[in-house]
């Protein structure tokens, strides 16, 4: 018999892995809230090129980042099959830019 310690451990080792560029990253499943097609945004002043500006999800203002930008790589903004993963934060939500989506894995602890 498994109780929801075992489950919960479970889920913390799942990861969505995502393409930016040519470079394979992961994040836990846990902190994507959704995964969509990337939305309009309006761009806002600010000192860093690659966040791009807000974007309305659903009623919900979430900043957008490009992702390739970061890392000092191609720009992802207007990428053909591009995603947005968004994030939950505390406060914030945010949503990067991506260039391609993993199905999800679960890693062996």
């Amino acid at each position: 018999m498994r109780d929801e310690a075992d489950d919960l451990s479970d889920e913390q080792l799942r990861y969505i892995l995502f393409d930016v560029g040519s470079i394979r990253l992961a994040t836990p499943l846990l902190s994507v809230r959704e995964i969509v097609e990337p939305i309009p945004y309006k761009s806002v002043s600010n000192p860093y090129a690659s966040f791009l500006g807000l974007a309305n999800l659903r009623g919900q203002i979430i900043g957008v980042i490009d992702f390739g930008s970061c890392l000092k790589m191609d720009p992802v903004d207007g990428a053909a099959g591009s995603k947005m993963i968004v994030f939950d934060g505390e406060d914030t939500k945010l949503g990067i830019l991506v260039t391609g989506v993993q199905s999800p894995i679960k890693i062996a602890a």
